[in-house]
């Protein structure tokens, strides 16, 4: 119905199950679908060729998506999501873009086989992955990658006593500072005006790290001053006034 939103209820207790028949999906896609509620603390995702979760918000810090036994090769992917914990739990790759993964204190992403790929994304919580690709990512958590030898992070935050595969222009325990820290907040992980400019503009665009780098809110400020200076009538002083 119009203004209605359809809602899908998994039963707690059993999660989402597969018939013995239909062992393996060939797709699956949760688009634009908010997960949570009273009891309810996480799912397990069934075994699919291809998984892809865009637009998913989940509503509550303690609940965990687990992608259980991905065949080797597949690839699992989430694209402007706001999740809690994920976890990969076979083999394969979990790609994340432009998107919000917060557990603190909690384990935010955990891969003890597959590999995980970041871009833009903003991480609450721990990290516990076998291999690790990461691009203008802010880990706001202790961060350990068991094989060093594989990945690299490249123009992220990290915790400086993490363990790392190589990295590229990363700004370590720079303090980050986030208009809300409230996960039903619009403004919920939105970088603050007087954060850090190494995290602000730290991607390598010149951008802010984290999910919002592709709005290019550092310089499209910077192009309304130049022209907000350049237009001010002489005798007045003008200034730009965040409202978050």
């Amino acid at each position: 119905a119009e203004r209605e939103r359809p809602t899908v209820l998994v039963d707690p207790t059993k999660g989402w199950t597969v018939p013995a028949s239909d062992p393996r999906y060939a797709s699956l896609t949760l688009r634009g679908i908010a997960l949570g509620g009273d009891g309810w603390t996480g799912m397990t995702l069934p075994p699919s060729a291809t998984v892809a979760l865009e637009l998913v918000s989940v509503l509550g810090a303690g609940i965990e998506l687990e992608l259980a036994d991905l065949p080797s090769g597949t690839h699992a992917t989430a694209r402007r999501c706001e999740t809690g914990g994920l976890v990969l739990a076979g083999a394969g790759v979990l790609a994340v873009s432009d998107s919000i993964v917060d557990a603190n204190p909690g384990v935010a992403l955990r891969a003890p086989v597959g590999e995980v790929e970041l871009d833009r994304v903003s991480v609450g919580g721990e990290v516990r992955v076998r291999v690790l690709e990461a691009s203008e990512t802010i880990f706001d958590g202790h961060v350990r990658v068991e094989d060093r030898f594989r990945g690299c992070v490249r123009y992220s935050r990290v915790p400086a006593y993490s363990t790392l595969p190589r990295v590229h222009r990363v700004a370590f325990d720079t303090s980050v500072r986030v208009v809300s820290r409230n996960r039903r907040d619009p403004a919920w992980w939105r970088l603050r005006a007087d954060c850090d400019p190494a995290i602000t503009r730290g991607a390598e665009n010149g951008s802010e790290m984290g999910a919002f780098s592709s709005t290019q809110l550092a310089e499209r400020m910077a192009g309304f001053e130049r022209r907000l200076a350049e237009f001010t009538p002489a005798g007045l002083v003008t200034g730009i006034i965040r409202i978050d």
